[in-house]
């Protein structure tokens, strides 16, 4: 189990917990939570859930070691973000089994959380009319204090070099502003085929109605993959700018070296 719960000796450990419970204690700490809080020095100082750590470890006569963790955390060069400095945060509680102890140590801090979230804030409403969330959060977050973790601290630097936040899904604007630009390179693709294979009738022998197989055969080329790998299904076009066809102009225009361009 100690194993198990070591990041050095199993790294699957640190990926899990970077994965799911950090970023689920993050959205859920950051919940309701102002953008800004005043400050007398610079007049409002933007907020994130590691400003709610720093300001939850100030007080209360058991944080000196959740102020301990938090001030070596903040020490820390290479965590350069919020993000990166909360879960590094996370990492630490459950190194020294604390996690239960600062989120009941948060949910007790009235002044903290007037501060900082507004009244319908998930700690907010745990303080007041729903008290039941809080229960339910400390008995969802016990078992993990009487695990044994080691975990590096600066795993998610080490390991991760990029963001792990999920991919934002576009969104219906900016999905059609995509259709209609692949569409523009579809015309515009179609256009260049008719500029280069249209101009002389003479270059392309007649051909029968292209049939199932030759539709087939369209899709199959590079133009219908360009189409089929933007989503969008058009019927083949019965001209097509295959290599074969690119070559057989060269031909026609008398180029036979491979290292000159035809010319119009």
């Amino acid at each position: 189990q100690a194993q198990l719960g070591d990041s050095r000796l199993s790294p699957d450990v640190g990926y899990l917990l970077l994965h799911t419970l950090c970023p689920a204690l993050y959205a859920l700490v950051e919940d309701g939570l102002k953008p800004f809080q005043k400050d007398v020095i610079t007049g409002q100082r933007k907020n994130s859930p590691w400003s709610v750590v720093e300001a939850s470890v100030k007080t209360g006569p058991n944080t000196r070691s959740l102020h301990s963790l938090c001030w070596h955390v903040a020490g820390l060069a290479p965590l350069n973000s919020a993000r990166q400095k909360f879960h590094a945060f996370i990492l630490g509680l459950l190194n020294i089994k604390q996690l239960e102890l600062w989120i009941s140590h948060l949910q007790k801090s009235p002044g903290v959380i007037s501060v900082l979230y507004s009244p319908m804030a998930f700690f907010a409403l745990s303080q007041g009319p729903l008290p039941h969330l809080a229960d339910e959060l400390l008995l969802l977050i016990q078992p993990l204090s009487v695990l044994t973790f080691h975990l590096d601290l600066l795993f998610e630097h080490h390991h991760l070099s990029v963001d792990i936040r999920p991919l934002l899904v576009p969104g219906p604007q900016v999905g059609a502003a995509l259709q209609q630009t692949f569409q523009h390179v579809r015309r515009w693709g179609d256009q260049l085929s008719r500029t280069f294979l249209g101009g002389d009738s003479s270059l392309e022998t007649p051909r029968p109605e292209a049939g199932p197989q030759d539709a087939r055969a369209g899709l199959s080329g590079w133009w219908g993959q360009l189409s089929q790998a933007s989503r969008i299904y058009a019927a083949p076009s019965k001209e097509k700018f295959p290599f074969i066809w690119w070559t057989k102009l060269r031909t026609a225009a008398g180029d036979s070296s491979p290292g000159q361009a035809a010319r119009p």
